[in-house]
């Protein structure tokens, strides 16, 4: 539920690297392809993706009022 929470509030181009990457499991050339674009523009954008999905997780896990449960 965090996970798609955080993912949701990246910018939607970020979303998609991170998408087709780990829950597609597409190498980079594959999304390189699917996105159009250079397998070079495809690192530096997962990894600016990354980053920003674990600074938005990071706030995710502190917002007021979180109960974590195990399922």
């Amino acid at each position: 539920e965090l996970v798609h929470a955080a993912l949701d509030q990246l910018p939607p181009h970020y979303g998609k690297a991170l998408e087709l990457k780990y829950l597609e499991d597409l190498s980079v050339k594959e999304i390189a392809e699917r996105l159009k674009t250079s397998a070079k523009a495809v690192e530096s954008m997962l990894t600016r993706a990354r980053e920003a999905f674990r600074d938005t997780y990071a706030r995710q896990l502190n917002r007021p009022g979180l109960r974590l449960t195990s399922s």
